[in-house]
């Protein structure tokens, strides 16, 4: 019964941090073979955009998560490869005050701590392209 448990605690777990990925864009026969890409150099052949997807790192979902959903959603979407461009987005953060006041032999003591932490986000755009013939 335990191992039960822990089963279906894991998928449930598993599911909730699989990344989703909208999709923009055309749609073809479905492939089977996808073509990853990190480097728009690398790619050899001549190409159209038929398609974008756009995915904000979190903590809990790994790139290998996020490679396997975007190949998963080129194949659906009859993709012929995937080029994966990373971005860093620095925000303003968050900026926070304490204030604590004690007495202490009779005076009054006040303390304040300020903690200022900047918001660095990765966001990954995801380009899904289609090989022109020959």
């Amino acid at each position: 019964m335990i191992k039960l448990y822990s089963l279906l605690l894991s998928v449930l777990l598993t599911s909730c941090f699989a990344p989703a990925l909208n999709y923009l864009g055309s749609s073809y026969t479905p492939t089977k073979d996808v073509d990853v890409y990190v480097d728009v150099a690398a790619i050899k052949k001549r190409y159209t955009i038929m398609g974008k997807s756009y995915f904000e790192m979190r903590s809990l979902v790994s790139l290998e998560q996020v490679q396997h959903a975007a190949i998963e959603k080129a194949k659906q979407k009859g993709a012929d490869a995937i080029l994966f461009r990373d971005y860093f987005i620095q925000e303003g953060g968050s900026v926070q005050t304490i204030t604590k006041s004690d007495s202490i032999g009779g005076s009054s003591v006040r303390v304040r701590t300020t903690t200022a932490v900047p918001t660095e986000t990765t966001r990954l755009d995801i380009l899904f392209l289609k090989y022109e013939a020959p």
